[in-house]
């Protein structure tokens, strides 16, 4: 059996065979091809987009029980939403909701929209946390589109600021329930053709260390907070 036979033949969740590509490099195009297109577009094509995605999102947050019962004890129903305009008629919601909604749904809440003990049988998840400095982290479960996006809009922020391939790319944010280093990690390995240096918080690799791997490998961006590199300025 060859490894295409094969992996046609799995009845496992294969992360690979969870996302029809063609399709999703059509409507969100790599680094590169954004940059030379959508970039560049002028303001009113660009609008359009956004207005037609936008709508989509809306419809689908109206399948979702938590959006569902939140917009509606707010007065709004289904179709009141008509333009990108009306987004001044959604309500805010803060963490407090948040954390009602897990309270009440243990212990993933509804507003993911996705119930893991069934999706994991056909769809790869992913959970990422908030920090928690305000309580027990709450949970955002990614499945593959969620997750190539969250890497594939930083890898275009950072193709803008000049990121290309060959660079190395230092990550002193430790890859943990926290979104911020696994983000980086795969916008360079995955979109941008970047060495990652996955090094760590200061607590996983020292500051003075991680100026000595800087020099070892040659950094030539960094993915971290503006306070520690001030950090690693003063170490230096």
């Amino acid at each position: 059996m060859n490894a295409i036979a094969s992996l046609s033949a799995t009845k496992l969740p294969v992360y690979r065979t969870a996302i029809d590509w063609n399709e999703f490099y059509a409507a969100y195009p790599p680094p590169d091809v954004w940059y030379d297109t959508i970039f560049k577009w002028p303001r009113e094509r660009v609008r359009a987009l956004q207005n037609e995605r936008f709508l989509a999102l809306v419809k689908h947050a109206w399948s979702n029980a938590f959006y569902k019962d939140f917009w509606g004890k707010a007065g709004l129903e289904p179709g009141d939403i008509r333009s990108l305009d009306d987004i001044v008629k959604l309500p805010l919601y803060s963490s407090e909701e948040i954390k009602d909604d897990i309270k009440a749904y243990p212990p993933f809440g509804r507003y993911n929209g996705v119930n893991p003990d069934e999706a994991l049988a056909h769809t790869p998840l992913k959970m990422q946390t908030s920090g928690g400095t305000t309580g027990m982290p709450r949970p955002t479960l990614y499945g593959p589109v969620e997750w190539e996006l969250n890497a594939l809009t930083l890898a275009r922020t950072m193709y803008v600021q000049g990121a290309r391939p060959g660079g190395v790319l230092q990550i002193p944010a430790t890859c943990s329930l926290a979104n911020f280093g696994w983000g980086y990690y795969k916008a360079a390995h995955e979109y941008l053709g970047m060495l990652p240096l996955t090094t760590g918080s200061g607590v996983v690799t020292a500051s003075r260390r991680q100026l000595e791997i800087a020099e070892a490998y040659g950094t030539s961006a960094w993915a971290a907070f503006p306070e520690y590199l001030t950090t690693l300025a003063k170490v230096y």
